[in-house]
Parts: structure tokens; C-alpha cells; sequence
């Protein structure tokens, strides 16, 4: 997708979320909706296409497209990156199967939600370096320096008292750090 279909993607996004359109109501029709962004249908298809494969919008023939959900704010320029770190390959550990696939169907519900809003993801695999206490803090200051707003720690592994010195350390840079993981952690 080219840098003007970027720029319409977040044009159509803000238009939708600024104009008052409540979840189930119909939108404006293509030539409308084209019109008030100051371009042709054809440009805007494939803009909707996205928002259609998102789950945003429903397009019903003969109906007309529907809002199904408020798109995600558009992000722009290089500091919208958002780090998702966790041990991302299955290691011999109990249970370490499942978290795996639990893992890649949460950085894929990321992918189809984020990427096309404009954000950057950047994938930090702590499994590598899972003998290393330390590591989820050095995979932090990583994240950090490569430029990411946001970082989302998954199922980090080690020991809780890294765990929250890496969140520390994220929050200190100005990254707004996450967790997400049903583990109990020894601490």
C-alpha cells in the first residue's frame, strides 16, 4: 500500500470516529463518503476493503456498509511502535505448548488490528534467553531504544521481581508498559 493510501486509511478513520456514527448504523453511500475525503470511489475501495477485513465495517449489497465497530485511531510516523515481548517458541516446560499457540493467536489478533491503523510491531523473543533472568529486562531497554511507544510484556518469563524492574524500566522511558499473562510468578 503506498503513501497516499496510507494517508486516506487514517483520513477514513478519523472521518468515521469524528462523525458521530454509532455502532450498527449505515454510512454515508461510496460517492458521499468519497466526496467529503476529496477523492474518487475506486481510491476508496480499497480502504474499505481493510476496514471490512478488520471486522470495522459490513458491507451488505443492496443495503449498504454498515459500522460495526469504531476503527482503531489512526497512529502515524516512526514512533508508533508497539513492543509485544514473550517467549514465543515452545520450550520442553509443561504447558509451554499451549502458551505458544495462545501466544501466536494474540500477536496475530495484534497484527490484524494494529498494522492496519498504522502501528508498528515490534516482536522481542524472550525464548532464546529463557536460562537468563535478566533478559526480559534487556528485551525492555531493546524496545525502548528501537523506538517503541508501548510494549506489551506476554507471558514473560523469569522471576517477578525482573519482571517489574523491566516494567520500571519501560515506564521510565517513556514506553507505556503492559502485562498480560495468567502465570503465577515466584516472588
Amino acid at each position: 500500500m503506498g503513501r497516499g493510501a496510507d494517508d486516506l486509511d487514517c483520513r477514513l478513520r478519523e472521518h468515521l470516529r469524528g462523525r458521530g456514527i454509532r455502532i450498527g448504523e449505515q454510512l454515508p453511500g461510496e460517492r458521499e463518503l468519497a466526496a467529503a475525503l476529496g477523492v474518487g470511489r475506486t481510491a476508496l475501495r480499497p480502504s474499505l476493503d481493510a476496514l471490512e477485513a478488520e471486522g470495522v465495517v459490513e458491507r451488505r449489497p443492496q443495503s449498504g456498509t454498515f459500522l460495526l465497530a469504531l476503527p482503531a485511531a489512526p497512529v502515524r510516523g516512526d514512533d508508533c511502535g508497539i513492543a509485544l515481548i514473550a517467549p514465543f517458541q515452545a520450550t520442553s516446560e509443561p504447558g509451554s505448548r499451549e502458551d505458544a499457540e495462545w501466544l501466536y493467536r494474540v500477536v496475530s489478533a495484534f497484527e490484524r488490528v494494529a498494522v492496519p491503523a498504522g502501528a508498528r510491531l515490534l516482536l522481542k523473543d524472550q525464548s532464546p534467553f529463557l536460562h537468563d533472568p535478566c533478559s526480559i529486562k534487556d528485551l525492555a531497554r531493546e524496545a525502548a531504544a528501537q523506538g517503541a511507544r508501548a510494549a506489551i510484556l506476554l507471558h514473560p518469563a523469569g522471576p517477578w521481581e525482573k519482571i517489574t524492574c523491566a516494567l520500571a524500566l519501560l515506564h521510565d522511558a517513556g514506553v507505556h508498559p503492559v502485562i498480560v499473562s495468567g502465570r503465577d510468578y515466584p516472588g
